[in-house]
């Protein structure tokens, strides 16, 4: 086979204990026909020299001040189409790539040249011990990953993500004004226009740290995760999108209880994560019962 150069793209944020092995996890790659950019969004921990400590050219490493992932990204595709790059993936500064994954999604995007993205399978994995706590189902099927992605639901996991530069470039690249919901956002316009797949393979690993935004802004993130799916909705009515402000004016009562059982439903999963219950996770599969379906369904339709 043929190996396209892909660029794999590191915003890096405080991430000092464990920037090292994931920069370590994608230089162990397989895949042969790879730069790692890193782009320090303006650090204060150190994590920019563990960084620089790195004496391998395939590392690049860039600074900006503190602007977000999703600027970091942007920039990184500009670069990406300047030197003729196909392919951008997705690298957290704290999680882990297993070996084989740059090969595994690059065969398959070679593969279905009609999609614009891939993700795969991850393991969820404690932030000190990188002790294995739980496992994510991502769906092989083009047609389900847009269900889910239209309703709410993941679709992909943008860690684990690799993108075509041009299918990104097309869209206009990330919206900073998502803050914590920008893959909701980014996902949302790219399947307007591109089918969307997913490696069966659990090829990523998610550390699962207290102080994350993900964790500690659960608010904020469902806020804007709906304010996403209320712009999709009116880009298909042929509407102008709301700021964010008018958006959370809006908000109907049933809207508001959707967010409430989101934000709940994400406490609860969560739990399970950190004590290993099952308990939780009941509670969460009667609060929405889709998601039980969904993950069901992920194993079977193709």
């Amino acid at each position: 086979m043929e190996f396209p150069p892909v660029l794999v793209v590191m915003p890096l944020y405080n991430a000092f204990p464990f920037v090292r092995s994931a920069i370590e996890s994608i230089l162990s790659q397989t895949y042969p026909n790879f730069h790692l950019l890193v782009i320090n969004d303006g650090s204060t921990d150190g994590s920019e020299q563990v960084a620089a400590s790195f004496n391998d050219s395939r590392v690049i490493l860039w600074h900006q001040e503190n602007q977000g992932p999703g600027a970091a990204m942007n920039r990184a595709t500009q670069y990406a189409l300047h030197q003729k790059i196909p392919y951008l993936a997705r690298m957290d500064s704290d999680d882990i790539s297993m070996p084989n994954r740059l090969e595994t999604q690059i065969l398959l995007l070679e593969k279905y040249p009609a999609a614009a993205a891939c993700s795969a399978n991850c393991q969820y994995i404690d932030a000190e011990s990188a002790r294995v706590i739980g496992s994510s189902t991502v769906s092989a099927s083009p047609s389900l990953i847009k269900w889910e992605i239209t309703h709410g639901l993941r679709g992909l996991i943008q860690g684990a993500s690799v993108f075509r530069s041009k299918a990104l470039a097309e869209i206009g690249g990330y919206r900073v004004k998502f803050i914590n919901a920008e893959e909701v956002d980014i996902y949302l316009r790219l399947i307007d226009r591109n089918e969307l797949r997913n490696c069966k393979e659990f090829l990523y690993n998610i550390r699962m740290r207290t102080e994350s935004l993900s964790i500690s802004k659960v608010h904020q993130n469902v806020l804007y995760q709906f304010y996403a799916l209320d712009c999709a909705k009116h880009r298909h009515n042929g509407k102008q999108e709301r700021e964010f402000d008018a958006f959370i004016k809006s908000i109907s009562c049933h809207t508001k209880s959707q967010i409430m059982r989101e934000e709940f439903q994400l406490k609860l999963w969560r739990n399970h994560l950190r004590t290993n219950h099952s308990s939780p996770l009941f509670f969460a599969a009667l609060l929405d019962p889709r998601r039980v379906v969904v993950r069901w369904l992920r194993k079977f339709v193709e």
